[in-house]
């Protein structure tokens, strides 16, 4: 049974389509830990992380679907089972994981240069990890909504709620404090739907699960 990671709330509304088990991880790394565990103490014996991700590779635009072969986490490389969802995309590229947010232009081009992932996020490394250690097939599927180029303003560093949702309350405290990151909060919700796009587009309605 393979059953689906998800970060934000947003995000499980659209895997929902998959007709398969979800759990919210929140967008950190312990979270995913957790919800890849309780998918597998409930049975899941394939795990998928989706959603979106930061870009690493300057050349890849907002939108840009990223189906690893393989996914990193530190010195260990995890070779993902792609075939888990033939209908996503041709898999190609590397994703990297981490257990901090990447904010800056700087941060993105050091692990780019380090490791030559096209993408990061916080959970696919976690989910990656705990599969292999259940000897269990994985994979991941991401669209990137903050390319290489872009810094995260201030409002957009604000963590998930547990249950994936913003928090709301921070994210006006930290506008109301500081009204000059409109227009960078402005463009990186316009990135984050091109992603959500890409990622309601791929997804199929209940396919054809290996």
């Amino acid at each position: 049974m393979l059953a689906i990671i998800v970060g934000m709330q947003s995000e499980a509304r659209l895997a929902r389509k998959l007709g398969l088990h979800i759990a919210i991880g929140g967008g950190t790394t312990h979270g995913a830990t957790i919800a890849a565990q309780h998918l597998i103490d409930h049975g899941a014996t394939a795990l998928l992380s989706l959603g979106i991700a930061g870009g690493l590779d300057p050349a890849l635009p907002p939108g840009t679907l990223i189906h690893p072969t393989h996914v990193i986490d530190g010195q260990t490389r995890y070779r993902t089972t792609p075939s888990l969802i033939p209908w996503a995309p041709a898999p190609a590229q590397t994703l990297a994981g981490t257990d901090t947010p990447l904010a800056t232009t700087a941060q993105k081009s050091a692990l780019f240069q380090q490791t030559a992932a096209a993408a990061v996020d916080m959970e696919s490394h976690a989910v990656a990890r705990l599969a292999t250690a259940h000897n269990l097939p994985f994979t991941a599927l991401r669209a990137i909504a903050d390319p290489a180029a872009t810094t995260l303003p201030p409002a957009a560093q604000i963590p998930l709620r547990p249950d994936g949702r913003p928090d709301l309350a921070k994210i006006l405290a930290s506008f109301a404090t500081n009204p000059a990151q409109l227009a960078a909060l402005l463009t990186l919700a316009h990135h984050a739907r091109l992603a959500h796009n890409a990622l309601r587009l791929a997804l199929p309605t209940r396919p054809e699960i290996r």
